[in-house]
């Protein structure tokens, strides 16, 4: 999957930026009234402009050849893998791997109609999560050129309470840069451009994961001096008795260490009161986290295999890996106890070389 957001460089530039988006969406209006939208012919999305990209080119393979399947067998040639951002029962935007039927349209098009409140998917849907874009949207068109994903929306798009703003922005911008061919979205409405949201008015050209997801912050911080890290805890067990993991933007006080940051902020774990756990104990050290490349090296105290009665507990490995992954350059991670490079794991797991990023996040 594309992961454009490991750039530390834009994410701090753009900290004090989703301070601000986060008071947007409460109301506060820091971009004041949202500018007057352009009639001109020449803005319009042409038939041209408009590419509903045809099964087999190569922009649809590139997205389909990091989509992996929630099982060992591969998608038949009808369905293909995708990620869809949902909302769960205590609000959070959760990325979940599904299994669809293809249909024809560009995948990062027919994502996108899986995530329409009403639609399709509504029956496929884990119990206790929902679709968050506005019942009734049609995506109208999408192209993508040069990184940058255009999607024109029905008139239905602008119809939702404003408390679902935030969440319908980072659900589409992060379900379409999971395709590695998107790094950035705009958003239409009929043909026109959007330049911000219609109840809020949160920006929405050229929209990146930099916008986070499930923002929240530290105590006591100031803006424009912040650093974002990712973070990824679990969500209580739902309905169905599964757990899985949420992802959380948290700004803390700005910091050149981010992955030590990271694994703190991990271990520190989710603000109280959020519905969210740790799969870390609290109690767990951390001795050094050095990144070499794509390769991070985590050394952790013994209370980490305190957590899972002397093993490595197997939802604690992925929480590192997922949040190490996303906030540095790495791609594998090798975690030590103590200096140790033996690490065993729940299920006769072993851990004693790196780990890579799970191909797929909350598999159904």
């Amino acid at each position: 999957m594309h992961r454009d957001y490991n750039n530390r460089t834009r994410l701090m530039v753009t900290a004090s930026l989703l301070l601000i988006f986060s008071l947007i969406v409460s109301g506060c209006g820091l971009f004041g009234p949202e500018p007057s939208r352009q009639t001109s012919a020449n803005n319009s999305l042409s038939q041209s402009d408009a590419i509903k990209v045809q099964a087999g080119d190569k922009t649809e393979q590139q997205g389909q050849e990091n989509l992996t399947t929630t099982s060992d067998k591969t998608p038949q040639d009808n369905q293909f893998s995708a990620t869809l951002y949902l909302e769960d029962s205590n609000g959070y935007v959760v990325p979940w791997q599904m299994t669809l039927p293809r249909d024809g349209e560009h995948f990062a098009q027919q994502t996108l109609r899986y995530m329409v409140k009403g639609g399709p998917v509504e029956a496929m849907l884990p119990e206790g999560f929902s679709a968050v874009i506005p019942e009734g949207t049609n995506i109208l068109g999408m192209t993508i050129k040069d990184g940058l994903a255009t999607v024109d929306f029905s008139p239905q798009f602008k119809k939702y309470p404003a408390d679902q703003e935030e969440k319908i922005v980072q659900a589409i911008t992060w379900a379409l840069t999971e395709f590695d061919t998107i790094r950035k979205v705009q958003f239409w409405v009929n043909g026109y451009p959007l330049e911000a949201m219609p109840v809020n008015g949160t920006p929405v050209q050229n929209v990146g994961r930099e916008v986070g997801i499930n923002l929240e912050w530290k105590d006591n911080i100031v803006m424009g001096q912040t650093t974002p890290v990712i973070l990824y805890f679990q969500g209580a067990a739902s309905p169905s008795g599964q757990n899985y993991f949420v992802p959380v933007t948290r700004l803390i006080p700005q910091t050149d260490d981010v992955p030590t940051a990271t694994i703190e902020q991990l271990i520190d774990g989710p603000k109280t009161g959020s519905h969210l756990f740790s799969p870390l104990l609290s109690s767990t050290g951390v001795n050094s986290v050095k990144v070499a490349g794509d390769l991070a090296v985590v050394d952790l105290g013994k209370e980490f295999l305190q957590y899972n009665t002397g093993q490595a507990s197997t939802d604690a490995v992925q929480a590192i890996v997922l949040s190490l992954t996303d906030n540095t350059s790495a791609k594998q991670v090798q975690i030590k106890v103590d200096g140790g490079a033996t690490v065993a794991g729940s299920s006769g797991a072993d851990y004693s070389k790196p780990v890579t990023r799970p191909p797929s996040i909350n598999p159904v």
